[in-house]
């Protein structure tokens, strides 16, 4: 499972581009073999697309827009969260390249400035 690593190192919109494309294709495909065969198994002269396409665009509107808005609220706490942990990570580099004593001389000193903060 190591080969597919390398999806990681790809920038977001990157990754967000290739699998919009990778989706449509396989939709798009999936579409254009069955175009000819479905016909087939009905044995219908008369075509109601035109009523069933507008069920189809109310459908997909819908969900679309829930969908969408799914979406935007989603990446906007990924994106928080990610801003949070770097800075946290970039907040505790410091300390890993401590010695123990001053690892604990600064854990006693914060430990002693949270003592009057309630706790959860």
């Amino acid at each position: 499972m190591t080969y597919w690593l390398w999806i990681y190192n790809l920038p977001n919109w990157l990754f967000d581009v290739i699998s919009v494309l990778v989706f449509c294709s396989f939709g798009i495909t999936g579409l254009t073999i069955t175009r000819r065969w479905v016909p087939s198994l009905h044995h219908a002269i008369v075509s109601y697309n035109d009523i069933v396409g507008y069920y189809f665009g109310a459908i997909t509107l819908l969900y679309g827009i829930p969908l969408g808005l799914l979406l935007i609220g989603v990446w906007s706490t990924f994106t928080e969260t990610e801003a949070k942990v770097d800075r946290e990570a970039t907040l505790w580099r410091p300390f890993t390249s401590m010695s123990a004593t001053t690892r604990n001389r600064v854990a006693g000193a914060c430990k002693k400035t949270c003592a009057g903060t309630p706790s959860r």
